[in-house]
C-alpha cells in the first residue's frame, strides 16, 4: 500500500488557501518514503487550519479530517492516524479598550494614523492576550510576509524605535488605570484561531 499515494488523494480534495475573509488553511508539509524503488509505508501530512470564528474553524477541520478518512476508506490495507492540536486561542481588543487609548495617543505623538483591521495570524499576543494581558499587533511597514521576498525600508524600521518609544511615553498617562480596566477577559473575542493537524 502506497502511503504517498493515500495521502495524494486526500490532499487532493481537501480545501486550501483563503476559505473567506477570516478563515484559512494549508497544506504545510508532507514526508514519506526511503527511496524510489521502495513503496512508501508512511507518509506524514501536516496541516493547518486559521478563522477568527470558532464555529467555521471547527467545520474546517472537520472536512479536512473528512478528507483524509475518505481517502483512508479507499486502500484497505492502509490505517490512518490523525492528531488535532489546538496551537492558540483567538482574541479581540475592543476599539474602546484601555490599550487602543494608549496606543491611540502614541501614535499621535509620533505624527502616525491608526488604522485599525482584524488579522487572521497567530502571534504571542495569542497567548498573552487569553492569559490576561491585552495586546495588538502593530504593522511595521513589513511587505511580502513569508516569501523571499519579505521586506523592510530602513525608514520604516527607525518609525518603529520610535513609536515604541512614543508608547512608553504615553503609558504613563495610564498610571492610574486599574488592573480591571486594563484587562478585561469579557472583550475578547475571535482573532487568528488556528489548528494543527
Amino acid at each position: 500500500m502506497n502511503a504517498i499515494a493515500m495521502a495524494a488523494k486526500a490532499i487532493a480534495s481537501c480545501p486550501s488557501g483563503r476559505i473567506d475573509e477570516e478563515t484559512t488553511c494549508n497544506i504545510g508539509t508532507i514526508t514519506g518514503g526511503r527511496a524510489t524503488n521502495i513503496i512508501p509505508e508512511l507518509c506524514v501530512v501536516e496541516a493547518e487550519a486559521r478563522s477568527r470564528d470558532e464555529g467555521k474553524l471547527e467545520k474546517l477541520v472537520g472536512e479536512i479530517v473528512a478528507a483524509f478518512e475518505n481517502a483512508a476508506g479507499t486502500f484497505p490495507s492502509g490505517t490512518l492516524e490523525i492528531e488535532k492540536v489546538k496551537e492558540y486561542d483567538a482574541f479581540c481588543i475592543e476599539e474602546t479598550a484601555p490599550l487602543m487609548n494608549l496606543f491611540r495617543m502614541a501614535c499621535k505623538e509620533a505624527g502616525f494614523t491608526v488604522k485599525t483591521a482584524p488579522c487572521g495570524g497567530g502571534s504571542d499576543a495569542n497567548f498573552f492576550c487569553v492569559k490576561g494581558f491585552p495586546s495588538v499587533l502593530v504593522g511595521v511597514g513589513m511587505t511580502d510576509f513569508h516569501t523571499n521576498r519579505e521586506s523592510l525600508k530602513e525608514k520604516d524600521l527607525y518609525d518603529a524605535g520610535e513609536l515604541v518609544y512614543r508608547l512608553l511615553e504615553a503609558e504613563s498617562h495610564f498610571a492610574g488605570e486599574s488592573a480591571e480596566d486594563m484587562i478585561d477577559p469579557a472583550r475578547e473575542g475571535r482573532m487568528g484561531n488556528e489548528y494543527r493537524k
